[in-house]
């Protein structure tokens, strides 16, 4: 098969990026063919590339044209629409992974898509109360953990010392940071910070072993406990506490998003989550998750889907999907794609005028420090 994938940026490691670019490489590694489109190519875009699948843009339509996928799974609504202008005859998936940024929300036209997918309940929930929801079947799709860069932790609590934790997230909350350097001053923890916000890392099996604690969401919290190692699940929305086996199947249906319980983020409440992490079975949990949530699994799934909706397109027996003539083509994403081709010659503007301010700094930093060492060598004696 040939499958083009498709969300609206690809600069930062965040959760549609990573969503992604871990499923195309899951994908070609199963022996499928296929490529990217993004509206905005960032430095990820180019790790993606690295492993020699295409990125699109809005200017490869013609590429995008010639690779002539028979799956385009889309998420973000303006990649709904906009790819059903570029490729318009292929049968069509979209993903939708939250519920609170617009352009999650289930595209406008159901009749052109031939299955959705939801991260969780929380979505589908959401999903089911439009008319996408009503024309389109919509399965769950849950995340996952990257069974390639697991690493099974081997740290042992120090009953003593202090809790080395790392806070994974790229919005993170005040009251977190508040709540751990409190902890911090008792001398309970010592925290070290990744994301946009702070430090961009490699989220991976490597890292997550050197601490004995990780606050995170989504896949991170899955990782973390592939890999043995306790997370607890708290961002701007609240927490959810530590991920245990008698609450994963209550979390996920918020993608372990904190967002369930939304317990206040406060120093007591860290605290009591951490003494919970010397009683809890992390070998049960790890198994469970081992079991339901590799990312294999859940390419498997998707893979198999795809076979089907293509039989039956080929038996005859899929339903009409409506694709439009060139009079009634889905305005929204080329209308998209021109907006965001004026902010990325927008950005390149800001980013030379930045450049330039810079060297100018320089320059006159220099011509100071030259007038000044002047002024001193006149003043010296001779």
């Amino acid at each position: 098969m040939k499958i083009l994938l498709g969300t609206h940026h690809l600069e930062i490691r965040a959760g549609s990026e990573l969503f992604t670019a871990e499923l195309a490489n899951s994908i070609q590694a199963s022996g499928h063919d296929v490529a990217v489109f993004t509206f905005i190519k960032g430095e990820f875009a180019g790790l993606i590339e690295a492993n020699g699948i295409p990125v699109f843009s809005p200017d490869d339509t013609n590429a995008m044209a010639r690779f002539a996928p028979d799956i385009v799974q889309t998420c973000h609504i303006p990649c709904a629409h906009f790819l059903r202008s570029v490729v318009p005859d292929v049968i069509r998936v979209h993903a939708m992974l939250g519920v609170i940024p617009p352009m999650e929300a289930p595209p406008l036209e159901g009749d052109a898509f031939s299955l959705g997918l939801a991260v969780s309940e929380e979505v589908l929930d959401r999903i089911n109360k439009t008319t996408f929801g009503r024309d389109v079947e919509t399965a769950i799709f849950r995340n996952w953990f990257d069974e390639k860069v697991v690493m099974t932790s081997t740290r042992a609590l120090n009953s003593h010392g202090r809790l080395r934790v790392a806070v994974i997230t790229n919005h993170i909350a005040p009251e977190l940071i508040e709540a751990l350097t409190a902890l911090d001053a008792t001398g309970d923890v010592e925290v070290d910070y990744f994301g946009a916000q702070q430090r961009s890392a490699v989220v991976d099996g490597r890292l997550l072993a050197k601490y004995d604690l990780v606050i995170s969401i989504g896949r991170t919290a899955l990782l973390a406990a592939a890999c043995g190692v306790p997370c607890i699940m708290a961002d701007i929305h609240g927490s959810d506490g530590l991920l245990t086996v008698d609450n994963l199947d209550r979390v996920r249906t918020v993608n372990f998003s904190g967002r369930l319980q939304k317990d206040p983020i406060t120093k007591t409440h860290v605290q009591v989550e951490l003494a919970k992490i010397r009683s809890y079975d992390s070998e049960q949990l790890r198994n469970r998750i081992a079991a339901e949530y590799s990312l294999a699994s859940r390419t498997a799934w998707l893979l198999t889907r795809y076979e089907e909706l293509l039989g039956e397109r080929r038996n005859g027996v899929q339903k009409f999907l409506r694709n439009p003539s060139i009079f009634e083509e889905p305005s929204e994403g080329l209308v998209h794609a021109e907006i965001i081709g004026t902010v990325r010659e927008l950005r390149k503007q800001l980013e030379a005028a930045q450049q330039q301010i810079t060297a100018l700094g320089k320059v006159g930093i220099r011509q100071r420090l030259v007038r000044k060492w002047k002024k001193l060598n006149a003043k010296a004696p001779r």
